[in-house]
Order: C-alpha cells, then structure tokens, then sequence
C-alpha cells in the first residue's frame, strides 16, 4: 500500500501558490496567428493546452513556435477544458523543414557521401 503523506494546510497552500506561479512563468512555446500570439502552456504528442482566457482568440489553423524558431503549421481543434486551461488536439500538422524547399531544377551534384582517402 502506498503511504500517505499529509501536509499541514499553510504548507498546502503555500505549495499550490508555488505551483500556479511556475506555471504563469513565460513559456518559449507559444502559437501564432497572424498577430495573435498564445503561450502553450504543455504539449504532449497529440496536442497542447493554453489559459482558457487566451483561447477564444485561436482560429483552427496556427503556428507553431518555440522561441524564435518556427516549428509547425497546424489545424487545431478543441477538446477539452480544466484547471482553467482548454486543451486542444493537433488535426493536422507539417513539420517546418531545415531549409526551404526548391521550386527549381539545379544543375549542381551534390555527393551523397564521402569515402575515406586510400592509405
């Protein structure tokens, strides 16, 4: 069986203020769209939640960033609501690629690997 652990209620307190105040800390994750911009406040591998006061402002199709640097184009859609937090899942989503695509035909060869020099 487990062992229970009880807290005096002034450290109990004390520990969910602790909490609520590292979980307004500024996130690097937020989402995008246009000029709106929410802090994700947990991600996991199907979706994300955000404050509930922040939500009402995200269209269905966002981006995704975490800092500066853009992660994702994604089509949200909302599942769920607790602890004053809404929580959405991912409908679709395209990973950013490390480069932008080519929209021409280059006429240099790229090797696809180096060999060792001989010995």
């Amino acid at each position: 069986m487990g062992d229970r652990v009880f807290l005096p209620r002034e450290v109990e307190e004390e520990l969910a203020a602790s909490r609520a105040k590292a979980s307004k800390a500024r996130p690097r994750l937020r989402v995008e769209a246009g000029t709106v911009r929410v802090p994700v406040r947990e991600i996991w591998d199907d979706g994300f939640s955000v404050d509930r006061e922040a939500a009402a402002r995200l269209p269905g199709h966002v981006d995704f960033f975490d800092g500066d640097r853009f992660l994702r184009h994604c089509l949200i859609v909302a599942t769920g609501e607790d602890a004053g937090r809404v929580h959405f899942a991912f409908k679709w989503r395209s990973d950013a690629l490390g480069a932008p695509p080519l929209d021409y035909v280059t006429d240099r060869v790229t090797p696809a690997g180096f060999l060792p020099a001989p010995e």
